[in-house]
């Protein structure tokens, strides 16, 4: 359902463009491709998401299996805090994000460097975003009833 809902929202920007409220981007990363939608309105939250503009959607960046011995502790905390400023980028609750990064990499790190990793994301969200954003139904406008239609013609 998420690759048919996803061909309806690129189909739809290109049938309705700027009329249409929505955008992607293609962000790579070595072999792999993500495609990010976001609504126009927050084209800041999409350029927010770390690392700047490479692949999210498949696996914590940057890839740990990847890294040379002597990389994957800082290759680790990387992952860890990438997750938790996305995370605050995303909208999702500090408890969220807390424990989504709790059960990141393993036993590659702590609990504790854990914990600092994602205090170290929070301040520097604070400091660069300002203010959490929330993210909810109804607070950026929506598509019209016949782009809806439109996109419902590739989910069934």
């Amino acid at each position: 359902m998420v690759r048919e809902l996803s061909q309806g929202i690129v189909a739809a920007k290109k049938v309705f463009g700027d009329a249409f409220p929505f955008d992607y981007e293609i962000f790579p990363y070595r072999n792999d491709e993500s495609l990010i939608i976001y609504h126009e309105s927050k084209v800041d939250l999409m350029e927010a998401i770390r690392p700047h503009r490479s692949a999210q959607a498949l696996h914590p960046m940057p890839f740990l299996e990847d890294e040379p011995l002597a990389l994957k502790l800082s290759t680790a905390r990387e992952q860890v805090y990438n997750s938790a400023y996305n995370g605050f980028v995303l909208g999702y609750p500090d408890r969220f994000v807390m424990s989504y990064c709790e059960g990141l990499v393993g036993d590659r790190l702590t609990i504790e460097q854990k914990r600092e990793q994602y205090r170290l994301a929070k301040r520097d969200y604070e400091d660069e975003m300002g203010s959490f954003y929330e993210i909810k139904v109804g607070l950026s406008p929506g598509c019209n009833k016949e782009q809806l239609d439109f996109i419902a013609q590739y989910t069934f």
